[in-house]
């Protein structure tokens, strides 16, 4: 086997400077999932995600109550199986409505049945059964590629249960970051568009940039590489704003929300 130094010499130049295959067919992979990208077939916001949601990559989407969280994880769904895509839409909060699903599809002149039927919904009762319909959901994509999965909330029950009496601290963390981790190992592996939304928490930094952070975001921030912020301005108007994110420049863009959806605003 020729040493280190050795193959320096033979080539001229650093072995450092090498790009190992592995590294550079991961590179190739995240182009060519870029060019797979999941439009969520808002103009605005697709401009901001450089042209819809990437499969690979994890996306965490957070706000206060009323920017349109949910709304967002609803058009997404219609918009995965449109494509060909199956979507796993794991309820944290009772929030998902089939009959907005319905009014969405019909908007679009789409069968409703073939969009309701692709997508498989779950209503989550604690972290532990979060954890465990994650890992059902591995088993149940059996290799398939670029699925779309989707949790509504990714933190309400690691926010109740850290406060529970009957519940210790280390063992909601453990089972919150568990559930973080199974996430990203199926995101990786099955090439998922992966999109969780978050509850909210002050940010109680001096003069912080952003005024608000999700509730765990210390735990969080290991996890997803991409966060949409979303904010009210003021009646009707909406603010997105793309954080943290892995290929994109920081972007700002205003929506509004209507019958038909997320909606770009035109002043």
């Amino acid at each position: 086997m020729i040493n280190k130094k050795r193959l320096e010499k033979i080539i001229g130049m650093n072995t450092d400077q090498i790009i190992e295959s592995k590294i550079l067919l991961d590179l190739i992979d995240q182009k060519i999932n870029f060019k797979n990208l999941l439009p969520l077939n808002s103009t605005g916001f697709d401009d901001l995600l450089g042209g819809g949601f990437c499969p690979g990559k994890m996306y965490l989407v957070y706000g206060a109550n009323k920017t349109g969280k949910t709304q967002l994880c609803h058009q997404l769904c219609l918009q995965a199986v449109k494509n060909g895509r199956k979507a796993y839409y794991l309820d944290t909060e009772n929030t998902f409505r089939a009959e907005r699903m319905v009014e969405l599809a019909r908007l679009q002149c789409f069968n409703p049945d073939d969009i309701l039927k692709n997508i498989h919904i779950s209503k989550i009762k604690s972290n532990s059964m979060l954890l465990l319909v994650i890992s059902d959901i591995q088993h149940a994509l059996n290799n398939k590629k670029d699925q779309v999965l989707v949790v509504d909330s990714i933190n309400n029950y690691f926010r109740y249960e850290r406060d529970a009496p009957n519940l210790t601290f280390s063992n909601v963390k453990q089972v919150f970051m568990r559930v973080l981790s199974k996430l990203q190992e199926i995101t990786s592996k099955f090439n998922t568009v992966t999109v969780v939304t978050a509850q909210i928490t002050p940010n109680f930094e001096i003069k912080p940039v952003l005024k608000e952070l999700p509730v765990g975001n210390q735990y969080l921030n290991h996890f997803f590489s991409e966060y949409i912020y979303l904010r009210r301005l003021e009646l009707g108007l909406n603010q997105a704003r793309l954080i943290n994110s892995q290929d994109l420049p920081e972007r700002i863009i205003n929506y509004k929300i209507t019958q038909s959806g997320i909606d770009p605003f035109t002043p």
